[in-house]
């Protein structure tokens, strides 16, 4: 190509404005379509060295391969999506079926085990129990009493540094007064008496900053102490009586499910008829949480298992319809 280039800056630069021969011209061609045909001869080793042709080929093959895979696979991904489908359409035709035949059920004679309906005794215990919760809920917890006395050692550990360096600063003062200046055990007393003094007013200031919270935890704690004293019956009957009340919930909800029992709506719907092959314990303890709250807060609904949100109610039982509402969502994954 360079060549072909060449000819045509010499016919440039000898001109064509000049007389030519068409025999001359014809030379000029004549180079032209030699010089021509040299490049293409390079152009065509080039390719050949570079071997273009079979790596073209190989590439168009493995394409087609992909291709062939491509379409296999995305046929596969349709069945299998059909799969799906018709998966999903059988288990809601079961569904559907299976309420139909719960409803026939509970229509006929077949009695549904009412498992909220439970005798005194246990209505009692649900009581004993909530009004130890109450009376514990109002105590400060473990991680609150620690902070209060942490706050009181706080400035007590200040107050009486405070009280020992201005009792060493006195010592020195004293030693100050009875020795002779500049001798060295004056020097000395006079040291300390610095040191002391210093020391006495760093650990003044942080008793002065702790001396507030000190005041009102001790406060806090005086209180708790006068609660704890009138309240800790009511919270020993209350842990013993939640302790009696989950054993007896828990047997009555694993008779029923031992024995077939037709469970009511407000648990099937959320626990199903039986606990699953796994986390068996989980699915029994919420049951067994589950029945307690019902009869503690004496819930009737006979669908909703928790009854509405209770807005406005103690911080308590709240604070249980939350636990219980995530715990069945998770079950329910």
């Amino acid at each position: 190509m360079a060549g072909v280039a060449a000819t045509a800056g010499d016919l440039a630069a000898g001109g064509w404005c000049t007389p030519v021969t068409w025999e001359s011209q014809g030379n000029v061609v004549h180079g032209l379509l030699q010089r021509l045909r040299e490049d293409v001869e390079q152009l065509e080793r080039l390719v050949i060295d570079q071997d273009l042709p079979a790596r073209v080929i190989r590439a168009e093959d493995h394409l087609a391969e992909v291709r062939e895979r491509s379409e296999t696979q995305e046929t596969q991904l349709a069945e299998a999506v059909a799969s799906v489908k018709d998966l999903m359409a059988l288990v809601r035709r079961m569904d559907a079926r299976v309420l139909w035949l719960e409803r026939r059920i509970r229509l006929s004679e077949a009695a549904v085990l009412e498992l909220d309906d439970v005798d005194p005794e246990v209505v009692r215990l649900a009581a004993v129990a909530e009004s130890g919760r109450v009376a514990r809920l109002a105590l400060l917890t473990s991680s609150a009493r620690d902070a209060m006395l942490h706050a009181v050692d706080v400035f007590e550990t200040a107050d009486a540094t405070a009280a020992a360096e201005r009792d060493r600063a006195l010592g020195a003062a004293v030693r100050l007064a009875d020795t002779e200046h500049p001798s060295g055990p004056h020097r000395s007393a006079a040291t300390e008496f610095r040191a002391a003094l210093t020391a006495m007013e760093v650990a003044s200031g942080e008793a002065s900053r702790a001396r507030d919270a000190a005041r009102e935890a001790r406060q806090r704690l005086r209180r708790d102490d006068a609660l704890r004293s009138e309240s800790e019956a009511t919270v020993e009957d209350g842990e013993r009586a939640w302790a009696t009340l989950r054993v007896r919930l828990r047997t009555l909800v694993a008779e029923a499910v031992g024995t077939a029992a037709l469970l009511p709506s407000w648990f099937t719907t959320v626990l199903g008829p039986m606990p699953p092959a796994e986390h068996t314990d989980r699915w029994m303890e919420v049951a067994t949480e589950l029945l307690a709250y019902r009869i503690t807060y004496r819930i009737g609904d006979p669908v909703v298992a928790l009854g509405p949100e209770p807005v406005g109610a103690s911080r308590q039982r709240h604070d249980w319809w939350a636990e219980l509402d995530r715990s069945l969502r998770e079950l329910q994954r």
